[in-house]
């Protein structure tokens, strides 16, 4: 009896087997018949599904490249003759839509500012320095037409152009008085001595303007300790803005600077050229128009000022100086050349902006900037506008660690304010020889 139903089990199975596989055999048999029956319009569907999922890819590209091409820029202290130019060469190089906007008067926040920017222009400074963080990378080889000095910068910030705080020697004078250039800070005193008898202000720079005073006490920082003391300043100043609170700070890194290299050293180098008579007594409060008086006149023998301020002397005026860098104190360490840069950047990771800044380096494109802004190009080969704007491009170049930002950019950039308390400071201790919070107790 158990094999009998053992054996009944075992047909049955195979049984159902049977019947699975007839089921299935009828279900290929009846979709082969199907789809020989309605094969056009099985393709038919086939294609169109095709063709509309190509549809859709098309609409998404298209929404990302329409996205991508509406460009917003901003400029950050930088020039309205500059943004003109700036806007023109953009405008020229990109078909999408393009927004302008100046920041320069809204409250600086980095993190905004590369959010809702692809391309920023600005001056280089603390500002830059800041954005930094968020900008990208930017192809070596854009750096590629720059001097050496310019290339070892190539990272995240394309300079453009270049200004420079000169020392200018006035030619007659130097002749009456049987003078050569200075080539150091030791020669620049003795020069400034001999000089006393044959003009008024043997030095005079526009003391009054902040940007001007501490372009010029960041420039002897440098002359005296190269690089690496300046950049030491600006850390200091960064950290605690106060004159009270650095003026005593070691700032010599090399043992071949200057001995007891401080602030306060340099301030009273200044002072004594105020008693000695080799500078105007009250230089710190002079403006630029009190500067052109003393040229017109022929009374000052050497002035500081910016290539930009340069510009606005009358030719007839200005022809008389012959401009070079501030001297340094000793050769024998790395020195930079205080020459505030005109720099882009870019916050996206699309590359349809590339063309705009790869274009803004070539030689062609740096002419035109050098001759409307009348400043020193950064491509080696562009044709500069004139001797002064070829010769900051060959200090630049002749710097190892190239063109460095001026003093007040460095620190104060986005802090006019605070700018304007430190060169309170500064002109307070040059009058009185102390410092402004010890005066106030």
């Amino acid at each position: 009896m158990e094999k009998n139903a053992k054996s009944k089990k075992k047909a049955k199975g195979k049984n159902k087997k049977k019947a699975g596989k007839s089921l299935w055999q009828n279900f290929l048999s009846s979709l082969k018949e199907k789809l020989k029956k309605y094969w056009k319009e099985i393709t038919i569907l086939l294609l169109c599904f095709i063709l509309g999922l190509f549809e859709v890819i098309s609409f998404v590209k298209y929404q990302r490249a329409n996205s991508a091409k509406n460009l917003d820029v901003a400029f950050y202290q930088v020039p309205q003759y500059m943004i003109d130019e700036i806007q023109k060469k953009v405008t020229s190089l990109y078909d999408g839509a393009i927004t302008f906007t100046d920041i320069s008067d809204l409250e600086f926040n980095e993190k905004n500012i590369a959010k809702k920017y692809e391309l920023v222009f600005a001056k280089n400074g603390n500002a830059t320095t800041r954005l930094e963080k968020y900008a990208e990378d930017l192809p070596v080889e854009w750096y590629g037409g720059m001097p050496s000095s310019l290339r070892r910068s190539a990272g995240k910030v394309l300079p453009l152009v270049m200004d420079h705080y000169e020392m200018a020697y006035y030619r007659e004078g130097m002749q009456k008085a049987e003078l050569d250039y200075p080539l150091s800070i030791p020669e620049l005193q003795d020069f400034l001595k001999t000089m006393k008898g044959y003009v008024f202000s043997p030095f005079f720079c526009a003391g009054g303007e902040d940007d001007v005073l501490l372009a010029f006490t960041g420039a002897l920082v440098e002359g005296f300790g190269g690089t690496e003391s300046y950049k030491k300043a600006v850390s200091l100043l960064l950290k605690k803005p106060s004159l009270a609170q650095t003026i005593d700070e070691e700032l010599s890194v090399s043992k071949k600077a200057g001995d007891k290299f401080t602030l306060r050293a340099i301030l009273d180098m200044l002072r004594s050229w105020q008693s000695d008579g080799l500078v105007h007594p009250n230089w710190y409060v002079g403006r630029n128009g009190d500067l052109t008086a003393f040229m017109e006149d022929n009374q000052v023998g050497v002035m500081f000022t910016s290539l930009t301020n340069h510009r606005t002397i009358p030719y007839k005026v200005v022809r008389k100086f012959e401009a070079d860098r501030v001297p340094v104190f000793t050769t024998s360490i790395d020195h930079g050349v205080i020459a505030p840069s005109y720099v882009a950047m870019k916050f996206t990771r699309y590359s349809y902006f590339d063309e705009i800044l790869k274009d803004l380096v070539t030689d062609s494109t740096q002419k035109d900037l050098s001759m409307t802004t009348k400043l020193g190009p950064v491509s080696s080969r562009a044709q500069a506008y004139d001797k002064q704007a070829d010769d900051v491009r060959f200090l630049a170049a002749s710097c190892k660690d190239g063109p460095l930002p001026a003093l007040g950019d460095a620190v104060f950039q986005t802090n006019p304010e605070a700018a304007h308390k430190f060169a309170e400071e500064i002109r307070t201790y040059l009058r009185l020889g102390v410092l402004k919070s010890t005066q106030n107790k």
